[in-house]
């Protein structure tokens, strides 16, 4: 199976992941990223903090970017928009 990183960009900073997830396909690794943006989110809003317009870069074994779920798309998902 191959090899997904989900690498948090916020702004000119990235939060790296290290060790990835072995996934079936790409639809699988940006359906993970859904839920992780989801959990994120869900966590700001417990905290009384703003959401912020962060994306999660999915990138493969070479890091080159895949795929990209902006966490604002993610809360337009939510209520229709």
């Amino acid at each position: 199976m191959p090899v997904f990183y989900f690498h948090i960009r916020k702004g000119a900073d990235l939060i790296d992941d290290p060790d990835g997830s072995e996934l079936d396909d790409l639809v699988a690794a940006i359906d993970e990223a859904n839920e992780d943006a989801l959990t994120l989110i869900a966590e700001r809003v417990a905290a009384g903090e703003m959401i912020e317009p962060h994306v999660i870069e999915v990138t493969d074994a070479d890091g080159s970017v895949l795929a990209e779920v902006r966490f604002h798309d993610v809360i337009f998902s939510l209520i229709g928009r």
